[in-house]
């Protein structure tokens, strides 16, 4: 039999997983492909360090030109030099083929050479591009737009030719260096993006032990836990969360009964009605969840000693889980337990996984229930609207309903498998 539960609650894993984990899986399969991309690209951006360095010339002065092209004749070798005559021109050319520097006139005719330094500035992917812009020697105000929109560097005409050579070649050196910490900062986000995912794929490996254990323990409920996570989740998209949050009480709602842990397993497969003690006995269940979820007041101090930091704070998903276990007993009306909360007092995420675990409580077949029909479930939830539950979050559970049946629909029959073995 247990064998046989095991298998079940695999299958139901793999099932699952297309729903439950979905982000988290496909951000891990994600990180793979990362891994790939980040090198691939910093071989790219690499490439570029054993090719000519590209210069772009903007001037619609032929002289201007002349003197140039006589200035850099030598170091055609070295440099890739580039030529056109216009503004409109220059970005077409470089929108084909980036350019490291821009050494262009600040008195183009058409688009001038301000509008031209701020289109460079402005566009995706050419935030590297250094810009030298040619002035005269009275230009004071173009010098200071030229700067305000940009520009990496000023340079007075008429041009000397060594000055010229001086001006591009540290632009050059610029250009390289913001390439390499490009570079690394590729590789920086990437080890980051990666680490992340680690941690929340180890976090959701943790979620579905403890769940998992929990079920060992009071194992009529089967696949229960997880399904709560689900539904959970459906009702916070229905009330208008962000994905974050859905993710967050998908994975923390599981844990929800984690106290069951220190309930005997006679108690919690008992067939019968509990008798006043066990009942209180086993409402002690949301507290024990609570202290087995909640950060011991020591530990931020242990913490902040072990590793260093000053200040060390607890994980707020485990808050929230925390916040779950304690009170998705609490009721609307403030009949609940362990505490008697009463509307908004009860925490958000418990009241949403109050409605979520109800609805599959009442759909599953239990040593003491029968399991109702989709149809016969929301309605018992619908009439406790404002009494067990909060009316906003039924609401929102209605208009999920239809992914929620579809959803109950597919995995009930585990539970059946399992309850008829």
């Amino acid at each position: 039999m247990f064998r046989r539960l095991q298998s079940v609650h695999l299958v139901f894993f793999a099932r699952l997983s297309k729903k439950l984990v979905k982000s988290v899986l496909t951000a891990k399969i994600t990180d793979y492909m990362t891994m790939l991309r980040g090198p691939v690209l910093a071989w790219l951006e690499g490439i570029k360090v054993f090719m000519n360095p590209s210069v772009l010339f903007v001037d619609d002065d032929p002289e201007i030109f002349s003197s140039i092209v006589s200035t850099l004749n030598g170091y055609a070798r070295h440099w890739s030099l580039n030529f056109v005559h216009s503004g409109l021109a220059a970005l077409n050319h470089l929108s084909n083929q980036p350019a490291d520097v821009v050494v262009l006139d600040g008195h183009l005719s058409g688009m001038s050479g301000l509008e031209l330094c701020r289109a460079i500035r402005g566009t995706p992917g050419w935030e590297r591009t250094q810009v030298v812009m040619l002035a005269g020697p009275k230009d004071h105000a173009l010098k200071l737009k030229a700067l305000e929109s940009g520009a990496t560097d000023i340079l007075i005409k008429p041009i000397d030719p060594q000055e010229l050579l001086a001006r591009i070649s540290s632009a050059l050196r610029l250009k390289e260096c913001q390439d390499e910490l490009h570079i690394r900062n590729l590789h920086l986000e990437q080890l980051v993006r990666i680490r992340t995912r680690e941690v929340e794929y180890s976090r959701l490996e943790i979620v579905l032990t403890l769940s998992r254990a929990a079920e060992q323990h009071d194992s009529d409920t089967c696949t229960h836990t997880l399904r709560v996570g689900y539904y959970s989740k459906l009702i916070a998209a229905g009330l208008g969360l962000d994905e974050a949050y859905q993710m967050s009480i998908q994975l923390a709602s599981p844990l929800h009964d984690i106290g069951k842990i220190g309930i005997s397993r006679t108690m919690l497969n008992k067939p019968g009605a509990f008798t006043p003690e066990e009942r209180f006995r086993m409402e002690h269940h949301c507290e024990i969840g609570k202290n087995i979820l909640s950060t011991p007041e020591v530990l931020p101090g242990l913490m902040s000693e072990i590793t260093g930091l000053d200040h060390f704070e607890s994980s707020s998903f485990l808050e929230l889980a925390a916040d779950i276990s304690h009170q998705h007993h609490e009721r609307w009306d403030g009949t609940g337990y362990p505490q008697g909360l009463k509307g908004h007092e009860i925490q958000l995420s418990a009241r949403i996984v109050a409605v979520a675990e109800v609805f599959d409580a009442l759909t599953s077949i239990r040593p003491y229930m029968r399991a109702f029909s989709v149809d016969e479930s929301l309605h018992l939830i619908t009439e406790d609207s404002g009494k067990h539950f909060d009316p906003a979050v039924v609401e929102a559970f209605l208009n999920v309903s239809a992914e929620a049946r579809r959803f109950c629909e597919e995995f009930r029959e585990t539970c059946e498998f399992v309850m008829a073995a």
